[in-house]
C-alpha cells in the first residue's frame, strides 16, 4: 500500500512539473535527484498518507456512516465553484486517487 502510494505522490509530482513546464529529468539534471532521491524524500509522506486513510475508513466503518451519490454530486459542484475547476476533472482526480 504504501509502495502505491508513493508512486502514486511521485505521478502528481510529474504532473505538476508539467504543469509549469518542466520534466522530470530537466527537474533531475537541475537539482541533481534521482527519482530515488525524490522517493525517498516523500516515503515518510507517503506512510501518513496511508495511515490516515486507513484509519478514516476504519472510523467510518464502526461509526457506519455512509454518503450517497447525490451528496458526492453536490460536493463535486460547491469545490468546482469554490475552486474554478472543471467538475469533470474533480470527479476524475477523486477516482484516480485511492
Amino acid at each position: 500500500m504504501i509502495t502505491e502510494e508513493l508512486n502514486q505522490m511521485f505521478n502528481e509530482f510529474q504532473q505538476r512539473l508539467a504543469q509549469q513546464g518542466m520534466n522530470f529529468e530537466l527537474y533531475s539534471q537541475i537539482l541533481g535527484q534521482t527519482e530515488e532521491d525524490v522517493k525517498s524524500q516523500m516515503g515518510e509522506d507517503a506512510e501518513k498518507r496511508v495511515r490516515t486513510r486507513l484509519t478514516l475508513e476504519k472510523i467510518r466503518e464502526v461509526e457506519g456512516l455512509k454518503v450517497d451519490d447525490e451528496e458526492v454530486e453536490k460536493e463535486f459542484v460547491a469545490i468546482s465553484k469554490h475552486t474554478e475547476s472543471n467538475l469533470n476533472k474533480l470527479k476524475n482526480l477523486s477516482q484516480s486517487t485511492p
